[in-house]
């Protein structure tokens, strides 16, 4: 294939929702989520994302990346080297699920954010004692550059975690 494969916004929103999703499941099961990372795979079939082959890095590995500013800055390395074609970590990659298209990094975080979301009927927002909100983060990495969705985290009546989907502006605002 002589062509650079360009994810549709159509495919990027799905993977965004499939994504935040598995994350959403998987705090409120667990009542906590530790960073993860998620590879995509060109789809086999044109841009439906429900052909593409997924590959998530390690938990241990997200958490050591998380350790630390340098350990981060390794991290958007990894990521960036994951996308790039003539890298090793491409080619490891590609045998595994093909060439890799699509980066997604999922992970908590608590900040300070002027905008409020409208939290779901029947829960309540999670904040911080310092008066920071707790939201999931999920940014979406290309080598168009990168779209970041906040979502916020909610209590339901229950006590039940979960995240709050939010829908993503796919602007590649980060370079």
């Amino acid at each position: 294939m002589n062509s650079i494969f360009q994810p549709s916004s159509a495919l990027l929103q799905a993977a965004y929702a499939h994504c935040a999703g598995m994350a959403s499941s998987m705090l409120a099961r667990d009542g906590q989520f530790d960073p993860a990372l998620f590879l995509i795979g060109q789809p086999a079939q044109g841009q439906d994302f429900q052909s593409c082959r997924l590959a998530g890095a390690g938990a241990q590995a997200m958490r050591a990346f998380h350790g630390s500013e340098e350990a981060a800055g390794k991290l958007a390395t990894f990521i960036r080297a994951s996308l790039t074609s003539s890298t090793r970590e491409y080619a490891a990659l590609q045998a595994q699920i093909g060439p890799v298209v699509l980066a997604v990094h999922v992970f908590p975080a608590a900040l300070a954010v002027q905008e409020q979301v409208t939290p779901l009927e029947g829960s309540t927002p999670v904040f911080q004692p310092d008066g920071r909100q707790q939201y999931l983060v999920v940014a979406l990495h290309t080598l168009q550059g990168i779209d970041m969705a906040l979502c916020p985290l909610l209590r339901d009546s229950a006590g039940q975690l979960t995240a709050q989907i939010v829908p993503i502006e796919l602007t590649h605002c980060l370079p």
